[in-house]
């Protein structure tokens, strides 16, 4: 799910982490 620029959700805890993939 990704939001904003690089942004994405972490599903497994809910918050936000920088997306790396």
């Amino acid at each position: 799910n990704l939001v904003g620029n690089s942004f994405d959700i972490d599903r497994s805890d809910n918050r936000w982490a920088i997306d790396t993939t």
